[in-house]
């Protein structure tokens, strides 16, 4: 993180807008997980007026490596001059224009989420009006019990344990990658394998699932990253 020499005004204007902030509807869908996520220009539609309401503006400058990573430095810039910075840098899954792109998308929606504190949210409203009479309303995460499949194999996969230790696994290295959660990690660590869910990964490749977890880096890809509140274990 790099900042001006003083930063009282900038982070007081900060803290004025966060105070304004709100987390942004879910606008688009990434078509390979079938899952909702809020895309760069619903999120700059969302912060820009509260950001300029506080004297502050979001300035993303794209940057890269000689490793081949690229990325973005998030600027955020008080009117007086004062400014807070930090970057962001992945690895583009395809090394040409298109997937520099699509790198830099996903950096700059991660990166502005994380400096100001916001992130996708369900459109309540939306849903509400377009649910069937008949369906009930989903059950927050935290209540939803996970349902184990009708039949799981009593042999060669690992134990509620080990899957346990593998979520423990994608928690650390999610505090590790601004704006990602454990659920995404191991999510696309098991899909690279055909595997739907913890309590199917075969315990012959149970280790090295974990040391993927724990060297993972986030995906990038056209439509963005998987999301989802969905676990086993």
């Amino acid at each position: 993180m790099d900042s001006s020499e003083n930063v009282e005004k900038v982070s007081a204007a900060l803290v004025a807008a966060l105070a304004d902030a709100r987390n942004v509807a879910l606008d688009a869908v990434n078509p390979h997980f079938r899952s909702r996520y809020a895309s760069l220009p619903a999120m700059l539609d969302a912060v820009r007026p509260i950001l300029a309401k506080h004297g502050l503006a979001a300035v993303q400058l794209a940057v890269s490596e000689p490793d081949g990573r690229v990325g973005v430095e998030t600027i955020l810039l008080h009117a007086s001059g004062q400014y807070l910075a930090s970057r962001i840098l992945v690895m583009p899954t395809k090394g040409d224009p298109q997937g520099a792109g699509s790198a830099l998308t996903y950096c700059r929606r991660y990166a502005l989420a994380a400096t100001l504190g916001i992130a996708g949210d369900e459109d309540d409203d939306g849903n509400a009006a377009s649910r069937k009479p008949t369906q009930r309303p989903a059950a927050p995460a935290e209540q939803r019990q996970p349902q184990p499949p009708a039949t799981r194999p009593q042999n060669g996969v690992i134990s509620e344990a080990q899957g346990k230790r593998l979520w423990a696994l994608a928690g650390e290295r999610a505090r590790a990658v601004p704006g990602v959660d454990r659920t995404e990690i191991v999510r696309d660590v098991l899909a690279r394998r055909g595997i739907a869910h913890t309590n199917e990964v075969p315990r012959d490749a149970y280790e090295r699932i974990c040391a993927e977890v724990e060297k993972w880096e986030p995906p990038v890809g056209d439509d963005g990253p998987p999301r989802t509140d969905e676990e086993v274990f």
